[in-house]
């Protein structure tokens, strides 16, 4: 059985030791926690691309002297391009120009580098672009998806338009130095002068490749892009706090389902089905534009209680509001005077399958999270999609910190039970991360993992669930933790990949 990990000083926690490590080189330089999440986000565009880019969006929640603070970093679709236009092949693009919005992940780390960064900007660039230039070997789970990308994209993604994205990912042997070049160029450029992104040199180059290439975003896109400083909401549950943040993220959910969930009946099937009401009751109303109003609406507490009043015995068989048909890149790291939750993605994978030559720059597929029928999360031009992404807080009796899970819609469901493993199981935050994860699905559907317990899948059977055992690991997400705790920090990692802790 793992444990938990100790440091005095100084902790990284994410999904691949490349990443982790350049994290630790800045802590070493004299870098605070907020630098270090930013070298680690760095690096983890080069050394996770499966999950993440420089063209992705990305979220994050600060502690610092004890406050917290919520920013967004969110792209809104192009608005040049029509309702029509987007649908006109009667699904919603998955890759391709019409999938792609602005990237925000280059505003966020500027952003929050200008508010609470220690060192210059351009150091925290340095083991990424060190990374890239040099090349570095594959961690495992990397690896593995490389290759099952590699299958499915040469497969599908047969138009031009694709060819600087597969020769720039898959004209390489996975077994030997793995390099992106084009990667670092852009790197250093976004180290020296990270506006050129936004409103300079970088941007003009996506913008032109767009226009000639047939692609929908323009400058006037890029220029209005802004990162959000938001306040953290809370839900106290069990004697502890869960933090998330407001949409367009779906952090709501998994506090919706505490919510709903402390007026159920104890037991596995009540837990199910508070996460069920609460996915349902969501889904029905989030967008990427939701008001104040709305937020406050939907997290009712009164409202909770009629959702868990219609709780009974058996498993409910619900419509999935998002009946129209993913990876990500999350880090914690910590100080002796703050503490980072960080989440970054392309969305699915490598996102839309659209690199900018010459750059690196794989640009993400957020555009795929909007739908086409009447909907708030309905598409239209220069609108923010309802969006997976959802960095995480938690407060518990032996400390406070970064909480996250990756893994698309697994992610509210794996805050939800990581939470519910520690303050309400008593699992340490190692064991709440390494116990056997379930995964709604739709309807009555219910993934489990293989070592979920055969007491607990005959309990969810016998009301109903129709409960799948599943060796798809990457089904039930990736999570890391960290707590500051009264005796320093405390850290936990995904057994699920090649989850890294480094420590000062």
């Amino acid at each position: 059985m793992r444990t938990p990990t100790h440091a005095t000083h100084a902790m990284v926690a994410t999904s691949d030791p490349h990443a982790a490590r350049a994290g630790k080189q800045i802590f070493a330089a004299g870098g605070n926690a907020v630098d270090a999440a930013i070298a680690t986000a760095a690096a983890l565009t080069v050394s996770e691309a499966t999950s993440n880019g420089i063209g992705a969006d990305a979220f994050a929640i600060v502690r610092v002297n004890g406050t917290l603070y919520g920013l967004t970093s969110s792209g809104k679709s192009p608005t040049g391009l029509t309702y029509e236009a987007f649908s006109e092949s009667g699904k919603v693009p998955r890759f391709g120009f019409k999938a792609v919005t602005v990237p925000g992940a280059v505003k966020l780390w500027k952003t929050l580098h200008a508010r609470f960064g220690k060192l210059p900007f351009e150091d925290l660039f340095r083991p990424a672009i060190q990374l890239a230039d040099d090349g570095f070997k594959l961690a495992d789970t990397v690896k593995h998806n490389v290759l099952r990308a590699k299958d499915i994209y040469t497969t599908h993604l047969k138009d031009p338009i694709f060819e600087p994205f597969l020769k720039t990912f898959f004209d390489q042997d996975v077994e030997s130095l793995y390099r992106l070049s084009d990667h670092a160029k852009t790197l250093k450029i976004i180290a020296k002068d990270p506006d050129s992104f936004y409103r300079g040199a970088l941007m003009q180059t996506m913008v032109q490749h767009m226009q000639d290439a047939g692609g929908y975003l323009r400058e006037a896109d890029f220029l209005a892009h802004e990162a959000q400083w938001q306040t953290p909401l809370a839900q106290d549950a069990f004697g502890a706090t869960l933090y998330e943040l407001p949409p367009n993220g779906q952090g709501i959910i998994a506090l919706k389902a505490l919510s709903i969930f402390q007026h159920v009946k104890e037991s596995l099937h009540g837990e199910v089905e508070s996460l069920k009401q609460a996915f349902v009751a969501g889904k029905k109303r989030m967008h990427g534009m939701m008001s104040e109003q709305d937020i406050h609406a939907y997290l009712d507490a009164d409202h909770s209680k009629r959702l868990a009043a219609q709780i009974g015995d058996h498993a409910e068989d619900f419509e999935d509001p998002f009946d129209e048909d993913h990876g990500t890149v999350y880090l914690a790291t910590a100080d002796d005077t703050m503490e980072v939750s960080l989440i970054q993605s392309n969305y699915m994978g490598y996102g839309s399958g659209i690199v900018v030559p010459g750059t690196g720059i794989a640009l993400q597929n957020r555009g795929a999270g909007f739908l086409l029928k009447e909907h708030p999360n309905q598409y239209a031009p220069g609108k923010r999609p309802y969006h997976t992404l959802m960095p995480g807080f938690m407060k518990t009796s032996e400390g406070i910190g970064p909480l996250g899970v990756m893994g698309g819609f697994m992610q509210p469901q794996g805050h939800y039970q990581v939470f519910l493993n520690h303050v309400k199981e008593s699992m340490n935050i190692q064991a709440a991360l390494d116990a056997p994860r379930y995964y709604y699905d739709k309807g009555l559907k219910v993934d489990v993992e293989a070592d979920f317990h055969p007491d607990d899948i005959k309990a969810l059977k016998k009301a109903g669930h129709d409960v799948h055992v599943t060796d798809q690991v990457g089904l039930f997400g990736r999570g890391q933790i960290i707590l500051k705790t009264k005796d320093g920090l405390l850290g936990a990692t995904e057994k699920r990949c090649d989850g890294t802790i480094e420590t000062l």
